[in-house]
């Protein structure tokens, strides 16, 4: 995988948030020009490397990743 968020989210193939499944990247807008990616663990969770508390599973509902929630790829 390339190392930047923005080509990442051009890799593998589109998957509906309802289809996701373990491993698929989820992609964030976190900002005008911002985007954030983790990894999709199960029942509605992701990893991610958060700058405060370093790497945290979080919930893809939690208000402020539901608002910020761009997509996700699945990479073969």
């Amino acid at each position: 995988l390339p190392r930047a968020t923005r080509q990442q989210a051009k890799m593998g193939v589109r998957v509906r948030k309802a289809n996701l499944q373990r491993g698929d990247l989820v992609f964030f807008k976190t900002g005008w020009r911002l985007r954030h990616v983790g990894i999709y663990t199960d029942n509605g969770k992701f990893i991610h490397a958060s700058t405060h508390r370093g790497v945290i599973e979080s919930s893809l509902n939690e208000g402020y990743w539901d608002k910020h929630y761009w997509k996700a790829r699945r990479i073969y």
